[in-house]
């Protein structure tokens, strides 16, 4: 229940044969992203054996969190809604995969699902591909990721998503969940490298990304790329 919560609980179990006590602390993502769990779990240790002067600590907190809020509303005010709309008219608002037609097959199908894990000398040749185009090794495996969806599709323009943390600059330690989905437009043009390229270019362009994905999906009609919503909205059916 978003509206009247609790978005949070905490429980202790006390093992009576170790003479131990157990914490356990569950959140709702909405309130608090993977990022700062473990810092706030790393946080909430240290209290328990050196107390601090919580009155002094929470307003260190509290300024931190101000000056945040203060520093998005200005990405924010930076940004157009209009960007993402203009960027959407020349793509296809969804992804023609091939199976999703073959309803009986897929039922009787046993489904599988694997978990790929690079090895270290894989990871080396990787950062060291990133290190010589530029980019992140995240943007690599993005861009081959969507070369294969486009594959598979048969298309050459797509429109994926995926989640980033909006936190910049000095408010990495700020508490709480600022995420958000980002829009990435891709289209299958030259060599790899240039798929790279392209993207690089787009990086100028980073302060559209705190618009809320809510918004834009909100204004692209029938828009069926998958994306993941962490909150209700009633401008956005189906």
């Amino acid at each position: 229940d978003l509206i009247n919560g609790p978005l949070f609980r905490f429980t202790c179990i006390q093992n009576i044969v170790t003479n131990s006590t157990i914490f356990i602390p569950n959140f709702h993502h909405i309130i608090i992203d993977g990022t700062q769990f473990d810092k706030l779990m790393e946080k909430i240790s240290h209290h328990y054996h050196y107390t601090p002067n919580l009155e002094e600590y929470d307003q260190n907190c509290v300024a931190q969190l101000q000056a945040y809020i203060t520093w998005e509303a200005e990405q924010i005010k930076r940004a157009d809604l209009q960007y993402w709309i203009n960027k959407a008219e020349n793509y296809p608002l969804e992804i023609n995969l091939p199976y999703k037609h073959l309803l009986i097959d897929k039922i009787k199908s046993k489904e599988n699902a694997a978990l790929y894990r690079l090895d270290d000398e894989l990871y080396d040749r990787v950062q060291q591909c990133s290190s010589k185009l530029g980019c992140s090794i995240f943007d690599i495996f993005k861009t081959v990721w969507a070369l294969l969806i486009c594959q598979y599709s048969n298309q050459t323009k797509i429109i994926i998503t995926y989640p980033i943390n909006t936190r910049r600059k000095g408010f990495k330690s700020v508490k709480g969940a600022f995420l958000n989905a980002c829009l990435f437009f891709f289209e299958v043009r030259g060599s790899f490298r240039s798929c790279i390229r392209d993207q690089k270019k787009e990086r100028r362009d980073i302060h559209h990304r705190y618009i809320s994905i809510i918004e834009i999906l909100s204004r692209l009609e029938n828009a069926a790329f998958k994306c993941a919503i962490s909150q209700a909205d009633l401008a956005i059916s189906g």
